[in-house]
């Protein structure tokens, strides 16, 4: 659970970070509140021009290693289950690969279909963990790459080691 606070705090400040020309933060920034969380949700965003949206966040340390992003189904009682990365409700699902500057984003609503299609070709699907290549998944142009600042970055890690 560490990683996934430390996740938390990055995406956070990466939001009460950014700043409109003319010096004025863009977001407010609050944590979900028990039923958005329960709905899947880390953080629900207002920004200065009153556009909201709900958020996300998987700390993954593997995929730095490997490439692979792990995104979780499960099958019980004949129903398949979504893991977190594949939840609706937030409006944005965002992937930090630790401890580096990356952070993959994408709306849980347009990329479930691809996924579906990688299930449907997996046999005697019971519960499983779906490894995609990064850049397959870069590749559908769902999928979208930031590279948060350093500044932010060491920060984030320094407190907290």
């Amino acid at each position: 659970m560490y990683m996934q606070e430390l996740g938390r705090q990055l995406l956070r400040r990466w939001y009460e970070d950014i700043v409109d020309s003319n010096g004025k933060t863009v977001y407010v920034v609050r944590p979900a509140g028990p039923e958005e969380s329960e709905k899947g949700a880390d953080f629900f965003i207002v920004s200065n021009e009153l556009e909201s949206k709900y958020l996300k966040i998987k700390t993954d340390k593997t995929t730095k290693d490997n490439n692979l992003v792990s995104l979780e189904l499960y099958k019980e009682n004949d129903q398949l289950e979504i893991g977190e990365a594949m939840q609706t409700f937030p409006d944005y699902f965002f992937y930090w690969i630790y401890p580096t500057a990356e952070l993959l984003y994408w709306n849980p609503s347009e990329l479930n279909p691809y996924l579906m299609k990688q299930v449907i070709e997996i046999k005697n699907f019971f519960s499983h963990t779906i490894k995609i290549e990064k850049s397959e998944l870069l590749e559908t142009g769902l999928v979208r790459s930031h590279t948060i600042s350093g500044n932010l970055l060491q920060d984030i890690l320094e407190k907290n080691n």
